[in-house]
């Protein structure tokens, strides 16, 4: 039933990667922080959002909260959410 559309996704696949633009996600035999260490053994600085900071692998409790906020939010929007961050992050004892 999908082979057709597996094809067509393969191959758009193949473009990718002939282009240079295929990216392959690491393996990661650390926990995540400034520094990690890759399954190949090399070790690099993570500038991810939620870790670059080395907040990734804080938790105060049992909880952990992630917030994406964009520029297609209103300030409305963000200041509910600000509001409903902090309540719930008190609730959880992570904030």
């Amino acid at each position: 039933m999908y082979g057709r559309f597996q094809e067509y996704i393969q191959g758009e696949l193949n473009k990718v990667r002939e282009e240079g633009l295929y990216k392959q996600e690491r393996v990661l035999t650390t926990s995540q922080g400034v520094e990690i260490r890759t399954e190949s053994g090399l070790q690099v600085l993570n500038f991810c959002a939620n870790n670059y900071l080395g907040l990734c692998n804080e938790l105060r409790g049992k909880s952990r909260i992630r917030v994406r906020i964009s520029a297609a939010h209103t300030p409305g929007q963000i200041a509910f959410a600000i509001d409903k961050f902090k309540k719930v992050g008190k609730k959880l004892g992570a904030v």
